[in-house]
């Protein structure tokens, strides 16, 4: 079974709102982790990312907020939480790629778990080795 790292500008596709581009890719992803077809993680910092972009950019109303963040919460995507130990590590991703701490808990997740992260974030995207857009999944899958 492919195992991946899901962020935030991916999973956000997956409920859209107004004026979102390539939902049908993302939509792809979290049905084939719905589907049991991908094993999903995320760190559990992505559903206060969520929460912020939902409340504060998108300014959703409450009774959606809700909703999005408890399907996501609900889902089959597994959470990690970032441990005290980790910090170091964080913070020499944040150098070595010039990464936010917020973006660098992707990476550092890719790292521990070996597998890709898939992302639109461009930023992320720089890391090559670690990351993947939705759209070459399917290269992945086959």
């Amino acid at each position: 079974m492919l195992e991946l790292i899901v962020d935030a500008s991916v999973a956000l596709k997956w409920f859209p709102l107004k004026d979102e581009t390539a939902v049908s890719e993302s939509q792809g992803v979290w049905e084939a982790i719905q589907l049991g077809e991908i094993k999903a993680y995320a760190p559990l910092f992505m559903l206060v990312e969520i929460a912020n972009v939902l409340a504060r950019k998108k300014k959703v109303e409450m009774v959606v907020f809700r909703k999005i963040l408890g399907r996501l919460a609900d889902s089959k995507i597994i959470f990690v939480d970032l441990k005290k130990a980790d910090l170091k590590r964080l913070g020499i991703l944040v150098n070595k790629y010039d990464l936010t701490a917020y973006d660098a808990q992707y990476i550092l997740l890719a790292k521990q778990l070996g597998c890709k992260l898939v992302t639109y974030d461009e930023e992320l995207l720089r890391v090559k080795s670690l990351t993947i857009r939705p759209a070459a999944l399917k290269d992945l899958q086959e």
